[in-house]
């Protein structure tokens, strides 16, 4: 019994030794725009405490900061032409979360992240 009681205890201090992994924050958010090349957009990102509108050509790059757990990235991005594809692909770091694309004319597309 001592034994068992010997080796819950040894559990018990391994798990509390081990660190969950957590974010840092400010965390950076790429919004990557492709597609058609050269594609003219218009749109805005935004977090929960600020907002940018922005325009550009393709493929471009736009960041926004997450500040805590509880904050989202969003982006609006809208085709500023009939024809052509607009991609948007989300980034943290070098790793790739997620993507949305319209073909539709002068479509848009909206995605956000969070943690």
């Amino acid at each position: 019994m001592k034994n068992k009681f010997l080796l819950l205890g040894a559990i018990c201090i391994l798990l509390c030794c081990v660190e969950a992994e957590e974010s840092s924050y400010p965390e950076e958010v790429e919004f990557y725009l492709v597609g058609t090349s050269g594609l003219a957009f218009t749109g805005t990102v935004s977090n929960h405490s600020s907002s940018s509108s922005i325009s550009g050509t393709t493929p471009q790059s736009f960041y926004v900061n997450l500040e805590n757990d509880y904050d989202i990235a969003r982006g609006t991005f809208h085709k500023s032409a009939e024809s052509g594809t607009l991609t948007v692909e989300v980034y943290v770091g070098s790793d790739y979360k997620k993507q949305a694309s319209t073909w539709a004319p002068y479509g848009s597309v909206s995605i956000s992240y969070s943690e």
